[in-house]
């Protein structure tokens, strides 16, 4: 629990969206592109097909949420929920409708 949700996340958000996203948007590329990079290298990071909508889908949010609040922090916490969700389906409710 404690690596995928708070570990993962801080530590992704802040290479992604706090390093990879904050040098992007440093440069001159547009706004659309920063997030079209960050979120691609994002999904492919995570190295499975299945998941790779889904995380490039967060990433576009994440990269958004960081423009709206100028922080990475919010980018945290959409990503902590979103993985506390997918936990507690993978992991909880999963093994208790196997009981």
């Amino acid at each position: 629990f404690m690596v995928l949700v708070v570990v993962a996340p801080i530590i992704e958000e802040v290479i992604f969206r706090g390093i990879l996203y904050g040098k992007l948007r440093q440069s001159t590329l547009p706004r659309w592109a920063a997030i079209g990079i960050t979120s691609l290298l994002f999904a492919l990071a995570h190295g499975q097909l299945n998941v790779g909508i889904d995380v490039f889908v967060l990433s576009v949010m994440a990269c958004l949420l960081r423009d709206a609040t100028g922080s990475v922090w919010s980018a945290v916490m959409l990503h902590m929920i979103k993985n506390g969700i997918t936990f507690y389906v993978l992991f909880v409710a999963q093994n208790s409708a196997l009981q």
